[in-house]
């Protein structure tokens, strides 16, 4: 992401506006607060980390949670919850464009 009115000569002259990981990644990834997303976070995880989401959706086989603490600045989980073949496919999108 460039936020300047200038053409960035290189990715070296960007910001990292938005991060997705999926839980099948095979890198640790540890969220603000301590929370280590992987196979294994639920929804309630979620929700004793973080508190009362902005939205959350409930389909057949995953939970969506969503926060949003500005219009450029969200967090969405999606968080596979019937099948536990499904868990691996867990994912976490974390954006910041301000």
């Amino acid at each position: 992401w460039n936020p300047s009115d200038e053409k960035a000569n290189s990715l070296a002259d960007c910001k990292i506006g938005q991060v997705s990981v999926n839980a099948n990644n095979p890198v640790e990834f540890i969220l603000p607060g301590g929370l280590v997303f992987d196979e294994s976070v639920t929804v309630q995880d979620i929700l004793d980390k973080y508190g009362e989401p902005d939205t959350m959706n409930e389909k057949d086989d995953y939970t969506s949670i969503y926060y949003r603490q500005d219009v450029y600045s969200t967090v969405n989980f999606m968080i596979y919850t019937k099948d536990e073949s499904k868990f691996k496919y867990n994912e976490v999108t974390l954006q910041n464009l301000v």
